[in-house]
Order: C-alpha cells, then structure tokens, then sequence
C-alpha cells in the first residue's frame, strides 16, 4: 500500500483578512504546518494543490515540496480534487486529500485513518470532522475521474 496525500490549498480565502494559508500557527505558515505533519504521519509522498495565492504559498514550502496548479482554482474546491486525483501517480494506491486550513487535525488522528486503510484497503474511508464530531464513511465502490485542465509541475516555483 502506497499513500498520497493532497493538501488543497488552491482557494482565495475570499472570506478571510489576506492569504489564510499563510496564517501563523504556532510560530509557522498554516500550510507548512500542515504539511509538516503529514510528512510525520507515514505517508509516502504530499502535494500541495495551488491555485489563487500560488506564488506567496510557494514561496513558505519546503524547496523539496511536490507542487501541482490547479489552473481551475475557481471553480472550487472540486476542481483541486479532481486535480489531485488526475495526476495522482499510478504507484500509489490511497489518496489522502486534506485542506490547508484543517488546524485541528492531529498526526494521531492522520495514523488512525491510514491504520484503517491498511486493514481495509479496497474499502473507501472518508472521515469528516464537523467541529469535534468525527465520523467514518466505509463504502466498497468504483469511482471516475472527469477530465480537469489540470497542469502537473514538480519543478515550478514562483
């Protein structure tokens, strides 16, 4: 089993005073926070999904981040995952997708969804947290993936 895991951090944070990604938390950018932790959490490779804000997210990453723009950032958050599962490399048989504001979540909390993926790993495991409600959604099924002008770059930087 080899798990991707997609931060979207694509949106314009229209509703938020500047580039939220790049808020503070605990003395670092909210994404490189994000990020950082799921590096930690065992997962084989992260990306960060880019769109609106991409040159000033870029900028705060580790130089060895795997970037991809979603040129379609507009459209909402859809666009960014159907840009994350499009380039999704064929090695990798899980995706993790998560969002750069999604402070509370825990590496611990990480490490029980991927521990339940590896002792189902042909089932679906989507967890959502709804303020501190958690819930699991298991679902045995086949999924598409519809077409997104969608550009891979593992070497673009601002």
């Amino acid at each position: 089993m080899k798990i991707s895991a997609a931060i979207l951090a694509a949106g314009n944070s229209s509703r938020f005073d500047g580039v939220k990604q790049l808020c503070d938390i605990d003395g670092q950018p909210m994404v490189c926070r994000h990020y950082l932790m799921l590096q930690e959490s065992g997962v084989d490779q992260t990306k960060v999904i880019l769109g609106a804000n991409k040159n000033a997210i870029a900028r705060v990453l580790p130089s060895a981040s795997l970037l991809e723009i979603n040129e379609n950032w507009a459209e909402g958050i859809s666009s960014s995952i159907r840009c994350a599962i499009k380039n999704l490399h064929p090695e990798y048989t899980h995706l993790l997708i998560t969002l750069a504001d999604q402070v509370a979540i825990t590496q611990e909390q990480i490490r029980l969804l991927i521990d339940k993926a590896k002792q189902h790993p042909k089932q679906w495991h989507v967890w959502i947290r709804i303020y501190f409600n958690r819930f699991f959604i298991k679902r045995e099924t086949n999924h598409f993936v519809s077409q997104s002008r969608c550009k891979k770059s593992t070497s673009w930087r601002p």
